[in-house]
């Protein structure tokens, strides 16, 4: 309703050869303005009827529980929903204390933080969302998310939580939780029996892999990358040199020097791991890792002569890794040259073959916390 808006139409008679005077006016002027005020008020209250009963229905509609509680804990409100997950009908909870719906071991808790908000008039909970623990009419306990808020009404304060039931959100999540697990040590039996087909190959590098990945695994963590981070370097680490199985035994194993070709051949196997592995759906970039472990950071690596950055992190650390345990262990061509040797071949080449964050990590694995490998 706006200033100025028609509310009506009022009808006098006047008698023939009445003059209307000033104070006439005056009163028909009071008079239209008070039945005026009348409706104005008889519409609002109208609206605000609708309005309040459009909330209620909204209100009662919602699966969650919408409770609210004076300060001094009894319940004012408790709509359908409440009933639904608490067991509760309004009629049996109304006036009550909250407590009815709250475990014994939290109540002492939940009146000493009712009363620091109303001598405070501030809780770092209004307002926000977080879990706790409900009690249904039968007893039993279950989790449960509140949202609250804090208001006044006729110089009275009252909270109103919306509560929601999470027992099926949180059996859900176990239940992912628990096909997680199964799915990545069906993955890990996999990737294992795939790195026992390329050591069964190569009798020299037995184990090689396996260290490898434990190497990369340690690396990885030191760097406080994400555990899923960690576990697809461990994963990729287990299977990095799979392409293996298309180089001819011979070569794998030939105590002297390889030749150009022989050499070729060799440097075809991260090509290869990855054409065996890419279509393979892993929960990590597995065959990028596997493609990128022989790339230097100066461009000087195969297969791509990729760069820095252009290289995986995961690559770049099982790079570090392979070259660790290589110069450590025996080879078909030399004997084992020790962790020491290999330590200083990383350092050396810190910042220009390999990423000197990896190097770093590596170095304070090995000299810090005294990482050994088997």
């Amino acid at each position: 309703m706006n200033e100025g808006d028609i509310l009506g139409v009022i009808n006098l008679y006047i008698a023939p050869g009445h003059v209307r005077d000033k104070s006439e006016e005056e009163f028909l002027s009071i008079v239209a303005n008070t039945i005026a005020g009348v409706i104005v008020r008889k519409m609002v209250e109208e609206d605000l009827r609708d309005q309040e009963e459009l909330l209620r229905s909204v209100v009662q509609s919602t699966k969650d529980a919408i409770v609210t509680i004076d300060g001094s804990g009894s319940i004012l409100f408790w709509n359908r929903g409440a009933e639904g997950i608490f067991g509760y009908t309004e009629a049996e909870v109304k006036g009550h204390s909250l407590t009815i719906i709250i475990p014994e071991r939290f109540r002492q808790a939940h009146q000493i933080g009712i009363n620091k908000v109303l001598d405070s008039g501030k809780s770092t909970r209004i307002g926000q969302t977080f879990e706790l623990v409900g009690l249904r009419r039968g007893g039993s306990e279950f989790p449960i998310e509140l949202s609250l808020t804090m208001g006044k009404m006729h110089g009275l304060d009252f909270f109103t939580g919306t509560i929601r039931d999470i027992t099926y959100r949180r059996y859900t999540e176990k239940e992912l939780q628990r096909n997680i697990e199964k799915l990545r040590k069906t993955i890990g039996g996999i990737i294992q029996t795939i790195s026992m087909t390329v050591e069964v190959r190569d009798p020299y590098t037995a184990g090689h892999q396996r260290r490898v990945a434990n190497i990369a695994r340690a690396i990885a963590a030191e760097m406080n990358l994400p555990e899923e981070t960690v576990d697809g370097v461990r994963m990729a680490g287990v299977i990095h040199d799979i392409g293996k199985i298309y180089v001819p035994s011979d070569i794998l194993s030939k105590p002297g020097k390889l030749n150009d070709l022989e050499f070729g051949l060799i440097r075809l196997h991260s090509q290869i791991g990855y054409d065996i592995l890419k279509t393979t759906d892993f929960p990590w970039p597995v065959a990028t890792m596997v493609l990128q472990h022989h790339e230097r950071m100066d461009g000087s690596g195969y297969p791509a002569g990729l760069k820095g950055e252009d290289i995986l992190l995961e690559a770049r650390i099982i790079c570090v890794a392979d070259v660790v345990e290589a110069i450590s262990c025996h080879r078909p061509y030399r004997a084992a040259l020790g962790i020491d040797t290999a330590l200083t071949e990383i350092s050396k080449y810190r910042g220009t073959l390999y990423d000197a964050n990896v190097v770093d990590a590596c170095l304070r694995l090995f000299r810090e916390r005294g990482f050994t490998f088997e």
